[in-house]
């Protein structure tokens, strides 16, 4: 994802694992800015299905101000 401008922007993700899926499972949203000087995690969501009998499903959302 590209940020074309300053200001706020809400950040979502969502995931879903199948019945059959046992485990652990993790996503993470990482901001570098424009310099490439740094990388930040800005959002990270984690989900534990512990049965493979059901489906696991997790999300998470942030807002985040850019400003370069």
């Amino acid at each position: 994802m590209t940020f074309g401008s300053t200001g706020y922007f809400l950040v979502n993700i969502q995931h879903e694992w199948a019945a059959d899926t046992a485990g652990y499972r993790e996503m993470a949203v990482t901001y570098r800015d424009t310099s490439g000087s740094s990388d930040n995690v800005i959002l990270r969501d984690r989900v534990v299905a512990a049965s493979a009998q059901t489906t696991a499903i997790s999300g998470g959302s942030t807002l985040i101000y850019v400003d370069d």
